[in-house]
């Protein structure tokens, strides 16, 4: 049989075209074998979570992300703002019951008494223990 000119063009180009696909196979697999993709994939890292002992807006942050830290690195300094007003709170209400405590006219209840400097409460006559403000069951204020 005698090959006529149209069957060499179509061995021809199914030839080429085998050739085409043999050779897209061979790029898509060594591709895929290189750096897979899936949509069901899992990230995994090493992370440590950091939280602070009270909460607060963060107002400085000394590291830059990836940065090598050491045990006692600053990582982030958090507004002190209303940690100083808790505490100038808490002074003027420990310094304002000072007050009641050592001037019981000026509307303090108590009065500290010592005797002999031995620092023994109550041993004076007419004196009453300091924070005694209820009379009655425990429990109850007069």
């Amino acid at each position: 049989m005698k090959k006529t000119r149209s069957t060499r063009r179509w061995t021809a180009i199914v030839l080429a075209l085998t050739l085409v696909a043999i050779g897209l196979t061979i790029y898509v697999v060594r591709s895929i074998d290189q750096a897979p993709r899936t949509d069901d994939a899992y990230v995994y890292a090493d992370t440590i979570n950091v939280a602070p002992e009270v909460n607060g807006r963060i107002v400085e942050l000394p590291v830059a992300d990836n940065q090598r830290v050491k045990k006692g690195d600053l990582l982030f300094r958090i507004d002190p703002q209303p940690f100083e007003e808790t505490l100038a709170k808490a002074e003027a209400s420990l310094k304002a019951l000072d007050s009641e405590i050592t001037h019981p006219a000026l509307g303090g209840s108590a009065e500290v008494c010592r005797s002999g400097g031995t620092g023994q409460r109550g041993a004076r006559p007419g004196c009453r223990p300091a924070g005694r403000r209820f009379a009655g069951a425990p429990g109850t204020v007069a």
